[in-house]
């Protein structure tokens, strides 16, 4: 029988959630707290029942989870008791390969919580899944890249795939893992996942590809020019794209002759042309130095013409279309495309491409997932971690339920990648063109934008509006993406001598207009080029980091809050600093290298970094009332795609004001941190003059450069000053993470308060004005079912 107290707890919260329309049963049992495993396709909690496999004795790949954040001594006690570590899964846990007995020896150590072995069904990406539940029969084939660790023998996987009826038709290999592209029978799935030497089975991606006035108005990169002298010379910007204009250098655009570095044909033999038109175009964007329409290099005088962001950088042309105009010359391992640049001197990337992610956890299970292809992006991002690399982050916008407002969750792959700047599409200024989003778009697809404000919405005449069509996030696992936007619709750039295609519109023989966020990426390239011409030459840092330049980007960038149609019900960017709409703001090159007359720009790049536990500390003086910005960035280990969150490297952001008020990174609080992503920033508008204190700790470095994580960190204020920094061996209290998440409204104690206070956030996503961090318990993006029941299952205990 049910006690009168079970009776009474049952009752609350069923007329809780009754508001919801469902009356959700769920276990209210007393649990200690404790930290779960987050896989993407499923969760493991710790405080669970232990499931006890009757194949463990032969499993080889195993999760070690600790206690806490991890700590150095704790991987190298994993280490001697014989366990390889492989990998980083969240929360605060290892794969590792190991035999069983040492499974059972690592139970024994103190910091470990959970040691349990990795199913065959965690390694297949939730695309591939349950292939029958979908419809396709056992021998139906299946095109899927089997990722293997990287000491695996590829011809033996091989042998072993074709033994199951499977055919290879490419293979790759990386310091990181080994990669088969095959295709098999779908009942073959299975088999192959329980192979040790298999790390994981992945979909293959399917590719699409997706300047005048948006070059002053609002990057203000002529200001920026003006201020400094510098148009992006000594800089190289690698494209991969559609080709280049003839494929002859002498003759190429006048615009971009005197550009080219080097050029890949990598999808047709030998021929690096561009007849599609569309890699053409996004070079002109970034290093056309507008000869065909009036500038004069030899005296720096470009304004007045067409020329790119960066009309003085170099470029390398990486030619990924193949005889079908199809995008096959991408490689297997994608990452090869930047390193093959950086052997030729680039240190920007620029790629105005990207697919489909599939089998995502978000609201729209085709984009936003971290996939194979994000993960190749942050290897090579990781590897050569002083080159930038940018992705378009798609096209994809959409207003599915008609009500004014574009929904979220369209970010492409590898535009998902961490460490990528993923860039989104703004309006332009021509007030000139009045074709509508519903007149334009909605001639070819009438139901992306059918209602209003959008419908009616001139494509090019508002410079604080969003291109409708620029995919929106969050990313599946709930990070901010895009992360920094620019102009995107009548972008006008140089043509292709060779194309037919006109885009969105012929200017004439040498200059047409096209959109997308294919033309805004390319702007954003250039201006980085120019940037970091300004780190090397202004402020003497040969080889500034990617993360530096990233950093500098997002300090300048300007706030577009709320968008073109006011605070309303079909408000366009959702309050909030950042957001998944766009990100850290526009691209503003002026704001970075030359903001107004007081305020100074100070920076670190710190290539030592910080370990778990550690933190770096700077007094910081500004010498009169006015805005203060803080930008940290840090460029992580490539993420598992088994994880269901991709930060590995956890990195804080303080900001104490004279004051003592605490200022965290993005909009944090101490009850609740970021957690998901690599750029936190902190904005003061009216910062008082005084003495900060700046901190940079290490909340979770499992897996970094010597046991640390690298960072970059810009401050901006007026008069600003600091001193050095110094080394703490342990975070400040502020930093401690919190021993009960789910005391959501802090009176130490898990009752029906905290129930409601999830409840009122009822199917909130990052885009929702209800959305709060603290209720999406189980990091999904989305507030549902299972928040409430972590919150249950701690039903009336007590916090410390």
């Amino acid at each position: 029988m049910m006690s009168t107290s079970n009776r009474q707890r049952w009752f609350a919260l069923g007329l809780m959630l009754l508001g919801l329309s469902t009356f959700f049963v769920l276990p209210l049992g007393a649990a200690p707290p404790a930290d779960r495993i987050f896989l993407r396709r499923r969760t493991i909690d710790p405080r669970a029942p232990a499931v006890v496999s009757l194949d463990e004795e032969d499993a080889r790949l195993w999760i070690v989870q600790f206690s806490g954040p991890i700590q150095a001594a704790w991987r190298a006690e994993v280490e001697r008791a014989g366990a390889e570590p492989v990998g980083y899964l969240p929360d605060f846990a290892y794969l590792a390969r190991m035999d069983a007995a040492t499974a059972h020896r690592l139970r024994s150590l103190d910091p470990v919580r959970l040691v349990v072995p990795l199913s065959s069904e965690d390694k297949i990406a939730p695309a591939l899944a349950a292939p029958a539940a979908r419809g396709l029969q056992p021998a139906a084939p299946l095109e899927v890249a089997v990722v293997s660790f990287p000491d695996t023998d590829l011809a033996e996987l091989g042998a072993r795939l074709k033994a199951l009826g499977g055919a290879v038709s490419a293979e790759a290999r990386n310091r990181w893992e080994g990669r088969l592209e095959v295709r098999v029978p779908a009942a073959a799935l299975d088999t192959i996942a329980g192979w040790d030497e298999v790390r994981s089975l992945e979909p293959l991606p399917r590719f699409a590809l997706l300047n005048d006035r948006a070059r002053a108005t609002f990057l203000h990169v002529n200001q920026a020019w003006a201020a400094t002298g510098l148009y992006g010379a000594g800089q190289i910007i690698a494209i991969a794209d559609t080709g280049l204009d003839t494929g002859t250098p002498a003759t190429l655009h006048p615009d971009l002759r005197q550009h080219l570095v080097r050029a890949h044909a990598l999808g047709r033999a030998g021929d690096w042309s561009d007849p599609h038109g569309h890699g053409t175009h996004v070079s002109g964007s970034a290093v056309g130095d507008g000869r065909q329409s009036g500038s004069n290099p030899s005296a720096h005088e470009y304004t007045a013409s067409f020329a790119g962001t960066a009309p003085e950088a170099a470029l390398v042309v990486q030619s990924i279309l193949d005889d079908n105009n199809a995008l096959s010359g991408i490689p297997g391992d994608l990452g090869d495309l930047m390193r093959t640049a950086y052997a030729d001197g680039a240190r920007i990337h620029s790629d105005s491409w990207g697919g489909p992610t599939g089998g995502g956890r978000g609201l729209n299970g085709n984009y936003g997932g971290y996939t194979l292809e994000s993960r190749q992006a942050d290897e090579a991002a990781w590897e050569l971690d002083d080159m930038l690399i940018l992705f378009a982050a798609g096209n994809t916008g959409v207003d599915r339920n008609q009500d004014g407002v574009v929904d979220g969750d369209g970010i492409l792959t590898p535009a998902t990648a961490k460490n990528v700047l993923t860039v989104g599409a703004t309006e332009n200024d021509r007030p000139d063109i009045t074709l509508s989003y519903g007149a334009q778009w909605g001639a070819w697809w009438p139901s992306l934008f059918p209602a209003e404000p959008l419908f009616s919405d001139h494509m090019a005449d508002n410079s604080a509006g969003m291109a409708a069509f620029s995919s929106r996030g969050p990313t599946d696992d709930g990070r901010i993406k895009p992360d920094l936007v620019a102009p995107g619709t009548f972008i006008l750039s140089t043509r292709s001598q060779i194309s037919s295609g006109t885009g969105w519109g012929r200017y004439d023989e040498w200059y047409f207009y096209n959109g997308g966020t294919s033309m805004a990426t390319p702007l954003v390239a250039g201006a980085a080029a120019v940037a970091r011409q300004w780190l090397t030459v202004a402020r003497g840092l040969a080889a500034p980091s990617a993360a530096l330049l990233k950093a500098v980007l997002i300090n300048g960038a300007m706030d577009t809050t709320p968008g073109q149609y006011g605070t309303g019900s079909a408000r366009e960017i959702p309050p909030g600093h950042p957001n998944p709409v766009a990100g850290w703001g526009m691209v503003d090159l002026a704001g970075s290298m030359a903001p107004a007359a007081l305020v100074v720009v100070q920076m670190v790049d710190d290539r030592t970094g910080v370990a778990t536990g550690k933190q770096r500390h700077w007094r910081v003086t500004t010498t009169s009332p006015g805005p203060l910005r803080v930008t940290l960035a840090w460029t992580d280990v490539p993420a598992e795609t088994i994880a269901a969150v991709a930060l590995v490297n956890d990195l804080d952001l303080e900001v104490t004001a004279p004051d003592g008020t605490i200022f965290y990174g993005n909009g944090a609080s101490n009850m609740v941190r970021d957690r998901r992503n690599v750029i936190e920033d902190v904005v003061i508008p009216v910062a008082a003059a005084g003495t900060y204190q700046v901190r940079v700790v290490g909340f979770n470095v499992p897996w970094g450069r010597a046991g640390a994580q690298p960072f970059a960190l810009v401050l901006a204020g007026n008069g600003l000053a600091w001193a050095a920094p110094i080394l703490t061996a342990t975070p400040t209290a502020t930093a401690t993470p919190r021993p009960c998440p789910e005391d959501l409204n802090g009176n130490r104690r898990i009752d029906v308060a905290d129930l409601q206070w999830v409840a009122s956030r009822w199917l909130a996503t990052p885009q929702s004005p209800s959305w709060d961090l603290r209720a999406d318990l189980v990091p999904d993006g989305v507030i549902h079912t299972d928040d409430i029941a972590v919150v249950a299952r701690r039903w009336n205990q007590a916090c410390p």
